[in-house]
């Protein structure tokens, strides 16, 4: 998700781009928590993050046939990998991290409100849980 938010930051297209990415990856994180919270049961969350994958999926695909430099690739590998994307949905007892990608480390997280919806949407891939 960190790429998200370089994406977002950038002018034109591609901040738009990435204000999608971390728009969707807000309402999946916000299904999330209510999920681990007991607010929503697991057919619901499943039946909720259905369209929220898919929209996530096809942003991507716009993006990487948009033909913006740094942005192509960067989402073609996020495709490539998408089973890992969402490995959190699909195996219970997974949880999302922001493991993805290692060389987006060096991007700072904004603070204050912003910093604390990117904080919050800051995960792509997924570990087993601790709990």
């Amino acid at each position: 998700m960190r790429r998200y938010v370089s994406f977002s930051e950038r002018a034109g297209p591609a901040g738009e781009l990435g204000r999608q990415l971390l728009g969707y990856t807000g309402l999946l994180f916000d299904y999330w928590h209510d999920y681990k919270a007991g607010r929503l049961d697991r057919a619901t969350f499943l039946a909720w993050m259905a369209p929220v994958r898919a929209q996530v999926e096809a942003v991507l695909e716009r993006a990487v046939a948009s033909g913006i430099d740094r942005l192509v690739g960067s989402c073609a590998n996020i495709l490539d990998h998408r089973a890992a994307l969402w490995t959190f949905i699909d195996v219970e007892g997974v949880e999302p991290t922001n493991n993805y990608m290692p060389s987006a480390s060096s991007v700072p997280l904004s603070s204050g409100a912003a910093g604390a919806s990117v904080r919050r949407a800051s995960a792509a891939i997924c570990s087993p849980s601790a709990s």
